[in-house]
């Protein structure tokens, strides 16, 4: 059973065939499988990119080449012939403009550029172009090995730096190839500035072909060596690359993997158009969706029957809560009614037996009065026989032996009285006929108390509201 790798890059050069299989995980790209060899007899592109990918029986999945066997460029254009055109349109007049260099039609060539600076008149851009049946030709190559083509691209001029601790400094790498020669500057915080030479390095001769070979002191310079048409002999040793090296391919590869991995790839590719659908998909298409609109509407059907029912159970409790809810509200107004009728006859009930308890209170004060102006005026020609209550009044029987004693009590509890709320009547006197003058006399004193002849404030207005 074939299984997919998660990136495969295919590197076709004039004299090899690589194959690589990457995976991604943890923020890294590593290689999982390597192959090369020699490139075939054929003389296309398409037989080659076939063979590089029949060197693992494993499916590609998504496919990234890297050749050198298609053109690339610097080119630069003046700014007012880009005024008012789209990234298209532009890539377009460059594909015009490089017909003379690569002897490719620029309507028969799948072409494709990034923006470099220029100097304040014309724009550079960096372009790549390969004819249209050669990419179409690919294409199929690679869907017939069940893998899907991402891009093309020439090999050259990857920008960024081998070497990771360049990156936070001013940085050059030449690259030969065959067919081109490469420069590539970067700076910290700029997009980096590559130029091309299209032709093979000359041995030699070649340092002279190379664009802005002079280097300030400061720049520390790669270089990257990826023909066989050149001696090793005549590259600086010193930050030297040879694809040749196996570790050094490997790492190739994965710097490459992880900038074509980025969100956006600062290097010209070449992708595949896409592909208008076939007949049959489209049927496809439409029977699946006629389905599953079929199905869909029988769910919502189901759905909605079942949620009616339960709607009109719904309706149906909560019809009887509302009925319910009526009776209770009325029996709670019933018991509210009742609660005030009874706070009310509470609050009268408690006035009552405050007025009772004040009529108590002064009640045993009179009486402690009484009592004591009687002590103070007990002598022997004075005697108080009887005392007699009823509701409105108090009644004292008593004797003494001249009239004018009992006319001297009565005005004694009448000034001892009047701040109690007594009204003390002068006495009634008779006669006992047993001594000289008349005497003994028997009389009687009447102390009225006012207050008790009207009902408590409760009871009179219970009287009055009747």
């Amino acid at each position: 059973m074939k299984t997919r790798c998660p990136n495969t890059i295919l590197l076709v050069t004039r004299d090899r065939l690589v194959r690589a299989d990457l995976r991604a995980g943890r923020g890294k790209i590593a290689v999982t499988a390597l192959y090369e060899q020699r490139r075939v007899a054929a003389d296309d592109l398409p037989s080659q990119v076939e063979a590089a990918l029949r060197q693992s029986s494993k499916g590609p999945g998504q496919v990234w080449i890297l050749t050198s066997e298609i053109w690339t460029q610097s080119l630069s254009l003046p700014l007012e012939s880009l005024t008012g055109l789209s990234t298209d349109e532009v890539t377009r007049a460059l594909g015009f403009e490089a017909e003379p260099f690569s002897n490719l039609g620029a309507m028969e060539a799948a072409i494709a550029s990034v923006p470099e600076t220029g100097d304040g008149r014309t724009k550079t851009f960096w372009l790549s172009e390969m004819p249209n049946s050669q990419l179409e030709q690919i294409d199929f190559v690679i869907r017939q090995a069940a893998g899907r083509l991402a891009g093309v691209s020439h090999p050259g001029g990857l920008p960024a730096p081998f070497d990771a601790t360049l990156a936070d400094s001013s940085w050059r790498r030449i690259e030969l190839w065959p067919a081109a020669m490469i420069s590539v500057e970067g700076k910290p915080g700029a997009v980096a500035k590559v130029a091309v030479v299209n032709s093979d390095p000359r041995p030699g001769r070649w340092l002279n072909d190379v664009p802005s070979l002079a280097q300030d002191s400061a720049t520390t310079t790669e270089w990257l060596h990826a023909t066989s048409a050149l001696p090793v002999e005549e590259i600086p040793e010193s930050g030297c690359w040879s694809l040749e090296d196996r570790t050094a391919l490997e790492h190739f590869l994965v710097t490459w993997a992880e900038q074509l991995a980025a969100s956006r790839a600062n290097v010209p590719q070449i992708v595949p158009l896409k592909r208008p659908m076939s007949t049959g998909v489209r049927q496809a298409i439409a029977a699946v969706v006629g389905v599953a609109a079929l199905v869909a509407c029988v769910a919502v059907q189901v759905f909605v029957n079942q949620h009616h029912g339960y709607l009109a159970n719904e309706t149906g409790r909560l019809k009887a809560a509302t009925a319910q809810v009526a009776k209770l509200k009325g029996d709670n107004d019933k018991l509210q009614t009742q609660r005030d009728e009874l706070k009310k006859a509470c609050g009268q009930i408690q006035a009552d037996l405050d007025h009772y308890q004040e009529v108590m209170r002064a009640q045993r004060q009179r009486l402690l009065s009484l009592l004591t102006v009687l002590a103070h005026r007990s002598t022997d020609d004075v005697m108080i026989r009887k005392i007699e209550g009823t509701e409105n009044e108090i009644v004292l029987h008593g004797l003494c032996m001249q009239t004018e004693f009992a006319d001297n009590l009565a005005g004694a509890l009448a000034a001892a009285l009047k701040h109690e709320g007594w009204n003390v009547q002068p006495p009634s006197r008779q006669s006992k006929e047993m001594l000289v003058g008349g005497g003994p006399w028997e009389f009687e004193v009447h102390i009225e108390d006012p207050l008790a002849k009207s009902p408590p404030p409760a009871a009179a207005q219970r009287a009055g509201g009747k």
